[in-house]
């Protein structure tokens, strides 16, 4: 080979070399800009839950200072409410699996349990101390729950712990820098962590749907067939478009709904015992830069139930976090009612388009027929607890998630004040009472209905 032929390899071989380096510098420059900003948003949605939380656990410890009925009533309400808001903000944190449930659970018993509570708050055994003593017992449950959160929280700001969606990403980059330690921590892990250290809620004697003596089954299963775990595996493998030889099992979960569970290299699945029914998928899709609207993921999340026969149903509300549109949707029935406890979630990657999850708990256990005719009656009562300031723009009947062991029917009345800001207001249908309040920031109005 001659010198000016050695010298035009060698030329091309450094460039080579430049080329690829200046590469491996561009992925990991955007993989670690890629991880500031998942880092970003995934810290300030697990601080909205830790704030959350926080004024969860600060009225928990108030309610052991109440000893007057207009007192206990406020707190417990107080409670009440800090405990939806616990329960969204735990709701849209960026984790795919199911160690949230153990916690939710605990918040839903508080809330429930409170509100209850608030309910009975002139009776003598409330005023007498042990109801107030038993509500009091969560706030050290609570309290440890934020201080785990806060420490979540921090380690994610500290680096020390990093999205399940990040280390993927740099886990394909291993073959050239070990950019993650294969025994890095994840958000999943923690949190699983933190669930099996979660104790269990105290023993509760109430008539309520969280109660430990509470019979509540999955209403939607009650006369379904119980099926073996072949005939879930095929309902597995045809709900995910798949081979079934691509699942396998992962064992069975006896919980309030007892299930069967599989999973390919990326997805898992749960498929009901009773009905061989779809209760939850995960899938681990990779999130990257947004691409699709919140309008694309909402269709998106209604042609996935149209494709899989679930019909009669209708968007209530999506919320955006960490790259995904987090869609619920309730059941409509007879003539236009929306049943709220009848509810199943997808969530889309605005990445992808793709469907991340799917959770049919809420339809499972609470759908079943319902006697409309004797929920709902004239407007008399309901039409006089709308504020004068308010202009209604719809009235539409609704059944709103249960207080105790009650659904509770309402009339949904839309509204608006002078400044065209929307509110919602729902009102006993039965009772002619107030039940829920939406302020303006509160108030979620599908798109194209404004």
């Amino acid at each position: 080979m001659s010198r000016r032929a050695k010298i035009r390899w060698i030329s091309y071989g450094l460039a080579l070399v430049v080329c690829f380096s200046a590469a491996l510098i561009a992925c990991f420059t955007g993989a670690n800009r890629y991880e500031t900003r998942i880092n970003a948003d995934t810290g300030r949605a697990l601080g909205a839950a830790v704030n959350a939380v926080d004024a969860l656990d600060r009225s928990l410890q108030k309610s052991a200072c109440a000893t007057t009925p207009s007192m206990v009533k406020t707190i417990c309400m107080d409670v009440y409410s800090n405990a939806q808001q616990a329960e969204t903000a735990l709701s849209v944190l960026p984790v795919k699996s199911t160690s949230l449930e153990q916690i939710a659970r605990h918040i839903s018993v508080v809330g429930d349990y409170a509100s209850m509570l608030s309910r009975t708050g002139s009776d003598e055994a409330v005023l007498s101390g042990k109801s107030l003593q038993e509500l009091a017992q969560f706030s050290d449950t609570t309290a440890a729950l934020c201080d785990a959160l806060a420490d979540l929280q921090r380690h994610i700001a500290d680096g020390e712990t990093a999205s399940e969606t990040f280390e993927r990403i740099t886990d394909t980059l291993d073959n050239l820098e070990a950019e993650v330690s294969s025994e890095a921590s994840t958000m999943e892990t923690q949190m699983e962590t933190i669930a099996k250290a979660f104790p269990n809620v105290p023993a509760l004697i109430y008539d309520g749907k969280y109660s430990d003596h509470s019979s509540d089954k999955p209403k939607a299963l009650e006369n379904e067939p119980e099926c073996t775990q072949e005939e879930a595996l095929a309902a597995a493998a045809e709900w995910l478009g798949c081979d079934k030889s691509e699942l396998q099992s992962i064992g069975a979960l006896e919980t309030e709904i007892p299930c069967y569970c599989f999973e390919t290299d990326r997805v898992r699945i749960a498929i009901t015992k009773h009905g061989a029914k779809t209760l939850w998928m995960m899938d681990e899709a990779d999130s990257e830069e947004a691409e699709y609207t919140q309008e694309d993921a909402e269709k998106a999340a209604a042609a996935y139930l149209e494709k899989h026969g679930i019909t009669d149903m209708e968007l209530t509300k999506t919320v955006l976090s960490g790259g995904e549109a987090n869609s619920s949707f309730a059941a409509v029935l007879g003539d236009n009612v929306l049943c709220y406890p009848d509810e199943i979630k997808v969530t889309v990657s605005l990445s992808s388009g793709e469907i991340t999850a799917y959770n049919a708990r809420g339809y499972l256990m609470h759908h079943t027929q319902r006697e409309l005719n004797e929920l709902f009656g004239g407007r008399e009562k309901t039409d006089a607890a709308v504020p004068a300031f308010l202009t209604v723009q719809s009235v539409r009947p609704v059944i709103l998630n249960a207080i105790g062991t009650e659904e509770r029917a309402c009339y949904q009345y839309t509204c608006a004040d002078e400044a065209g800001e929307p509110y919602q207001i729902c009102v006993n249908a039965k009772t002619g009472e107030q039940e829920q309040i939406l302020l303006p920031d509160e108030v979620w109005i599908e798109a194209g209905t404004q």
